[in-house]
């Protein structure tokens, strides 16, 4: 059975400790990881959205549409960067957009376990048909949740426990395949978002703050040695426990 949206929302209404998860769980956005990348955000004070470039040549058109790419579940298991954008829930309700409960590049590239291959035009087709508008995602995490996960800590550390589209996934690394991934295709002010970053990116955030380039309030900016372990961490406390922790280290 394919885990579209209206499949999902038939056949396993959303429990309360799914709800809380996908609720309180904040979104993640990892920049490429180089000094003119961040001075250039910084200066237009947004995330804007941009073509993904790693999408491949099966990739059509319409799937080549300048966007904002966030996870909102399980992304990097490994440090990949100086600095990662956090936005929360409550800072993401006017914003325009699409989400898959996967990582679309990955399904567009050809590359992963789910059964795209038997859809008609295969991976188009089954981007379409698992997509959910930006005002459904964190609905739509809450019914995969419910419907392949036993438990919060289980999306977070392990692996789906039922089969997804009839495949049993048993290697944690396949994460790719059932994280949540949100294309937003408005431009993400800094302004509505905490900032995990280190200490050479705080440095330049310093710098252009004397400038007068920029201005960014303190209360959202968390110096770390690694901010998207740090990042990770937080997201993962506020998705366990139903409840937003930005600094994690409270969970």
């Amino acid at each position: 059975m394919s885990h579209s949206f209206e499949n999902l929302k038939a056949l396993y209404p959303a429990i309360d400790w799914a709800i809380r998860c996908a609720s309180a769980t904040p979104m993640l956005h990892a920049p490429a990881d180089d000094p003119e990348t961040l001075r250039s955000i910084l200066s237009d004070g947004a995330l804007l959205p941009k073509e993904e470039e790693t999408l491949g040549p099966p990739a059509p058109a319409d799937y080549r549409k300048p966007a904002v790419y966030f996870f909102v579940g399980r992304p990097f298991p490994r440090a990949v960067g100086s600095v990662i954008f956090m936005l929360t829930g409550d800072d993401s309700s006017t914003l325009e957009g699409w989400g898959t409960p996967f990582d679309s590049g990955r399904v567009l590239g050809n590359n992963t376990k789910l059964p795209w291959h038997s859809y008609v035009n295969s991976t188009p087709c089954y981007m379409r048909w698992h997509e959910a508008v930006f005002a459904q995602c964190r609905e739509y995490l809450s019914f995969v949740l419910t419907a392949y996960f036993a438990a919060a800590a289980d999306y977070w550390d392990g692996v789906p426990s039922n089969a997804i589209d009839g495949y049993l996934f048993n290697d944690p690394r396949d994460w790719w395949d059932w994280t949540f991934e949100v294309r937003i295709e408005t431009p993400v002010g800094i302004d509505t978002m905490v900032l995990f970053v280190d200490h050479d990116a705080r440095h330049l955030i310093e710098e252009m703050s004397l400038r007068g380039g920029i201005w960014i309030d303190t209360d959202q900016l968390y110096v770390v040695d690694a901010p998207s372990v740090r990042a990770m961490e937080a997201a993962r406390a506020s998705g366990v426990s139903g409840s937003l922790h930005v600094k994690g280290a409270d969970a």
